[in-house]
């Protein structure tokens, strides 16, 4: 039976606990989240993967100080959204707790 064919007072229970709408709107929204930063992490380590292969390969032609600034900008970014995406795991960990049915 697929979630077309529940009846209507029934769409809300699973496993017998009544699934408060809102409750599964939170939770999609974070796993929307996690993967929107899970993305942006893994494009900013592409980013740097690159630069470090780009003074690999032609380091002497570079200005690597101007390199070293713009890595560690990257890697600051790269901390923020680390951290914003351990806060975003850390709740849906929570809801997904107080409510073991998601």
């Amino acid at each position: 039976m697929n979630q077309s064919q529940i009846p209507s007072t029934a769409q809300n229970l699973v496993w017998g606990y009544q699934i408060v709408p809102e409750i599964l709107e939170a939770h999609e929204k974070l796993v929307l989240e996690e993967d929107r930063l899970v993305k942006r992490i893994s494009t900013l380590e592409r980013i740097i993967s690159v630069i470090l292969n780009l003074i690999y390969k032609e380091g002497d032609s570079l200005d690597l100080k101007t390199i070293e600034e713009s890595i560690n900008s990257l890697h600051t970014v790269l901390q923020d959204l680390n951290t914003e995406l351990l806060h975003v795991r850390l709740e849906k960990s929570l809801v997904t707790h107080k409510h073991d049915f998601i």
